[in-house]
């Protein structure tokens, strides 16, 4: 059934603990259980060598100085499954203590994040409703610039990404999502939807931030043939933001939005599969001005907008997947919307029943979507890791990771977030998955 498939799927963080199929075979639980309940539990120690073009920044504005750090990580994910009912909660922790290795900065604990989401559908053969509900505290305004947020109306949390959290930002998003679909054939469904998201963000004592965004959007999909189905897409975007500067004007910008999409799956064989996606899109967006006296009106623009994404599964156990996206976005924890364009990759699979291999990159670049001039960023990550099955519940791994986010000598993108951020880091920690029921 089409109308089924077209709600956003409930999203898992980031920060997910749930290793791939086969890796731990005792944590698998009934894929027929009309309920399910999994609790993870992460323990990671590792070294960070932290630096700066200017090594006075170090320990100022989030930027810690090289040290040892200790991560402790948590996650709970229940399901229920029904006839006509479909309902999804989980949940996700994470807190570093960090010791830097001279002594100059004192130890501290602090929390990276903490996130939430209900998710219910209730469906019959024809018709699904879904709302979806999700909120988070996080201390890792960046980690988005390189994984872009999901499109308006798809479920979102933000993660407890341990990489890129910085000392001394605090933001907290909530919002809700509901979208109703309809099949009208065995192959075409319309659907209609409406969300919103708040964000309220602090980077000094005396720093308040506060990002709305409301949207509503309609859509039509028809499947053409086995493999391939085609979306059409309008949508309208509204943003609001207010600042606790007097110097910085609360502004509103509206977005029009129309967008065609193709979603391609094609199975090479009984265990491996191709698959491709294409969004593109164009908008009509009216930037307000910043500062008083440029005027109140503000400019029109027109950006386009484009994601391009591709997977293969070329073994039983080894998949790759590559993602392009330029877009418009608001970023939970940044003041201003941001242009940006980012491309990931990631490769990932099995060894051997026993052990587990990932390795992923990307790198973006963006400015802000008001104040070009003023606001801009660059920024990759590369991350490897192996992982081995101790028992059927328990796994042991060790990761590199590297991390460079610079501002480019432009004023940074929100309270408390650094100007420039480099990180590399290499670390070890034991995961625990146990299925409740």
């Amino acid at each position: 059934m089409i109308a089924a498939s077209l709600p956003g799927a409930f999203a898992q963080g980031v920060g997910s603990l749930q290793p791939p199929g086969g890796l731990m075979r005792g944590a698998a639980t009934d894929p027929n259980a009309r309920q399910r309940l999994d609790v993870s539990v992460a323990s990671t120690g590792g070294y960070d060598v932290n630096s700066a073009a200017d090594p006075s920044t170090i320990g100022v504005n989030g930027q810690d100085p090289t040290g040892y750090s200790t991560l402790l990580q948590s996650a709970l994910d229940y399901s229920f499954q029904g006839h006509t009912v479909t309902a999804r909660a989980n949940g996700s922790s994470a807190q570093r203590y960090f010791r830097p290795d001279d002594h100059v900065v004192p130890a501290y604990f602090h929390s990276i994040g903490h996130t939430g989401g209900v998710d219910l559908s209730v469906h019959s053969a024809r018709t699904a409703l879904q709302i979806n509900a999700t909120g988070a505290y996080s201390g890792s305004p960046l980690y988005a610039l390189v994984l872009p947020v999901p499109q308006d109306g798809e479920t979102y949390a933000p993660a407890a990404s341990r990489d890129v959290a910085v000392s001394d930002f605090n933001s907290l998003t909530y919002g809700t999502t509901v979208m109703l679909s309809h099949g009208l054939s065995r192959r075409s469904a319309v659907s209609v939807g409406v969300d919103w998201r708040r964000t309220d963000t602090t980077g000094t004592p005396d720093m308040h931030r506060e990002l709305n965004t409301y949207g509503a959007r309609g859509q039509v999909a028809r499947r053409i043939g086995r493999s391939m189905t085609t979306t059409a897409m309008y949508a309208y975007r509204l943003g609001e933001m207010k600042d606790s500067d007097p110097r910085l004007l609360p502004w509103r910008m509206p977005e029009h939005r129309a967008e065609l999409a193709i979603d391609y799956r094609h199975p090479l064989s009984r265990t491996r599969r191709v698959t491709f996606g294409a969004r593109v899109g164009a908008s009509s967006m009216v930037v307000p001005e910043l500062i008083p006296g440029e005027g109140a009106r503000g400019r029109r623009d027109n950006p386009f907008s484009a994601d391009l994404s591709a997977g293969l599964e070329f073994t039983r156990t080894w998949r790759l997947r590559s993602a392009y996206r330029q877009s418009v976005d608001y970023v939970p924890g940044l003041s201003e919307p941001i242009s940006g364009k980012s491309l990931t990759t990631t490769i990932e699979g099995l060894v051997s029943r026993r052990i587990d291999v990932s390795l992923s990159g990307g790198y973006a670049t963006g400015e802000s979507a008001i104040s070009k001039a003023t606001s801009a960023y660059e920024t990759y990550n590369a991350e490897g890791r192996l992982r081995v099955a101790l028992s059927r519940t328990t796994a042991a791994y060790v990761e590199y990771l590297r991390y460079l986010y610079d501002s480019r000598g432009t004023l940074p993108l929100g309270p408390g977030v650094p100007m420039l951020l480099e990180r590399q880091g290499v670390r070890a920690g034991v995961m625990m998955r146990l299925p409740i029921f």
